[in-house]
């Protein structure tokens, strides 16, 4: 959290970025949809 404040109060970038956490996201979704079907889930780049 301190990490966030001080990028947002300095106007530099957070790491990881905001894209980073939606890619997470992402995979995290994927991975538990593929452990409920038992299919494997495709991601689009």
């Amino acid at each position: 959290i301190a990490a966030f404040i001080a990028a947002a109060t300095s106007g530099k970038k957070a790491a990881p970025s905001g894209a980073d956490g939606l890619v997470a996201l992402k995979l995290a979704d994927a991975a538990l949809k593929s452990a409920t079907t038992g299919k494997t889930i495709r991601l689009d780049k």
